[in-house]
């Protein structure tokens, strides 16, 4: 008997589909290639609205997990800008921790989890693995930025803006802010983000593919002198990162979601929040019975997340911004906070 809804795509984003749509009595199976924890490089930072939609979905971060976090701290040379979270808290965590979480909440209930299952194919609203064929209500396709399910579907038609390169590695070292620091240059970004009481995740943004975490950390002696005591803990790891936008992100039968819905560049650090959140706006969708308020909710928490993107963005290619930027939102923090507020959904 084929379950209500088919989730192809076991990540972070196709599992919390699937946990929202049993939240709202819907049978499930996730259908992933791969075997958990699985991993890729992100940020690893949850914004307070990513942190809720964990609390709605009702995944519980046991302490230790993570790593509070409170604010967002710019840094150009000498010029350094803080800003602070309100209300809520934000949350550092290492994905494969979060993978791990929502994955126990899957199975507390009662989804079906078939880890090592490639190729699940798309034809019309049958989903075919091997010899097994499903027939749900809905498929949910979550298979990430090259989506075979999007393709197969005919909702690869959209627009993408922008392609960069990340790269992240973990380090044992205390953390030694609170603060996501975001360290700027004139051709790449660094974020560090504390994952836990004693680790560190480092991510480098560029435009160039041939660079690495070590060839530029020489632009910044003072974060490259605080890891020369951390030991790495893992191996350096990259991925393409995108800006692209849908035309549709759904159909009758199916919907898209996380990065196989489009992306926005991972400098916003948006990338699970919005997964997230959309999961649960999908869950909304599916209960009202109507697709297309999924379409109009994934439009609106793009928009938002695209927005703080492109101003990013913006301050990344121009160097001779960044310094009077960055100094000017230092002498006005109550106008760094409130940018902070807005791109947080606060």
């Amino acid at each position: 008997m084929s379950p209500d809804v088919c989730v192809i795509g076991g990540g972070p984003a196709g599992l919390a589909a699937a946990i929202a749509c049993r939240l709202i009595g819907r049978s499930v199976v996730v259908l992933e290639s791969g075997y958990p924890p699985l991993d890729k490089p992100c940020g690893e930072g949850l914004l307070p609205d990513a942190v809720q939609a964990l609390a709605e979905l009702g995944v519980h971060i046991p302490p230790g997990a993570g790593h509070p976090l409170s604010g967002i701290r710019f840094l150009r040379g000498t010029s350094v800008a803080e800003a602070h979270f309100r209300g809520r808290h934000a949350l550092g965590l290492r994905r494969t921790v979060l993978h791990d979480l929502l994955a126990a909440r899957a199975r507390d209930l009662g989804v079906e989890l078939r880890w090592n299952t490639p190729g699940a194919h798309l034809q019309d609203r049958t989903v075919f693995l091997g010899a097994t064929r499903f027939e749900p209500a809905l498929v949910i396709g979550a298979d990430g930025q090259n989506s075979l399910v999007r393709q197969q579907a005919g909702l690869n038609a959209g627009v993408l803006q922008q392609s960069r390169f990340g790269f992240r590695r973990h380090y044992a070292c205390v953390p030694w802010s609170s603060y996501v620091e975001v360290y700027w240059s004139r051709n790449c970004q660094f974020y560090i983000t504390p994952v836990s009481d004693s680790s560190i995740g480092v991510a480098l943004l560029t435009n160039d593919p041939h660079q690495r975490i070590a060839d530029c950390l020489s632009q910044f002696p003072v974060l490259a002198a605080r890891l020369s005591h951390c030991p790495p803990l893992t191996a350096e790891r990259g991925a393409m990162v995108s800006m692209r936008r849908l035309k549709h992100v759904q159909r009758n039968g199916l919907a898209l979601i996380g990065d196989a819905s489009g992306s926005v560049d991972a400098i916003a650090g948006e990338g699970l929040g919005l997964a997230l959140r959309q999961s649960l706006a999908l869950a909304r969708a599916v209960q009202a019975g109507n697709l297309q308020l999924y379409q109009r909710s994934h439009l609106r928490l793009a928009r938002a997340a695209t927005r703080s993107a492109r101003l990013l963005l913006i301050l990344s290619r121009y160097q001779r911004l960044q310094t009077p930027a960055i100094s000017g939102l230092a002498r006005y923090p109550s106008l760094f906070n409130r940018l902070l507020a807005w791109h947080a959904g606060v």
